[in-house]
């Protein structure tokens, strides 16, 4: 049993570390949607998804649900890294 439970959270930090990962890579395109004046999280995952930056379990980001977890994810980011005293981390999390 607890090894099984090791392995889980193994599983789910690595899940973790990999959606935090593409959350940093598709957060520019998010952040410019917005600069262009979109006002809903719908038009920036249908410009994503146009674009071919799906994510990667079903290649779409055409769900504001989605936009929004990678907008909390980024968020969470920048928070963990400045209670932690990594900075240089949360600033590259805001800029990503």
């Amino acid at each position: 049993m607890v090894v099984i439970a090791k392995l889980d959270r193994l599983a789910r930090d690595a899940r973790s570390a990999v959606a935090t990962r593409r959350a940093a890579a598709v957060l520019p395109y998010l952040t410019a949607a917005r600069g262009a004046g979109a006002t809903t999280l719908q038009h920036p995952a249908d410009t994503l998804t146009a674009g071919g930056m799906g994510m990667p379990r079903d290649g779409v980001v055409g769900r504001p649900r989605q936009v929004r977890r990678v907008l909390d994810r980024a968020a969470t980011a920048s928070v963990d890294a400045v209670m932690t005293g990594r900075q240089d981390q949360a600033q590259s999390a805001g800029q990503s």
